[in-house]
């Protein structure tokens, strides 16, 4: 399945919704964060977001009202970091990705945060990638 696409962001849905440990690390959480992919092979950018409403997590196309945070990565750096090859701190501190927003909020949030990498691996070996 293609990278940030409606099937793809299904099956890290699925993999989001059968994960009792995160859902349980989440229950007194409220988050919500945009994605912002740029330069997407055909042009143009993605727009993408997750949220955690008391336990509640959605992954999913589109842009959220009043985000937490914005995260903006360019489409090749955004793939490279769900390859595995890049992760998320390196590529901040390397300017490959952007953040607006309250940084204290995903520092406070990280360890629940980094749980949710468990539903994006789950996906890797089945994604493909527009070059």
């Amino acid at each position: 399945m293609d990278f940030l696409t409606t099937p793809w962001f299904d099956a890290v849905q699925a993999n989001l919704d059968t994960n009792e440990q995160l859902r349980a690390a989440a229950a007194n959480m409220e988050l919500s964060i945009q994605q912002v992919v740029t330069d997407v092979p055909g042009g143009g950018e993605i727009r993408h977001n997750f949220t955690i409403d008391h336990g509640a997590i959605h992954v999913g196309l589109g842009a959220v009202e009043n985000p937490d945070a914005t995260l903006t990565a360019s489409y090749a750096s955004a793939a490279a970091m769900n390859r595995g090859e890049l992760d998320l701190m390196s590529a901040f501190a390397g300017g490959k990705v952007l953040l607006n927003g309250d940084l204290m909020v995903l520092m406070q949030n990280q360890a629940t945060l980094s749980q949710m990498n468990a539903a994006f691996e789950a996906v890797r070996d089945g994604t493909t990638y527009a070059s």
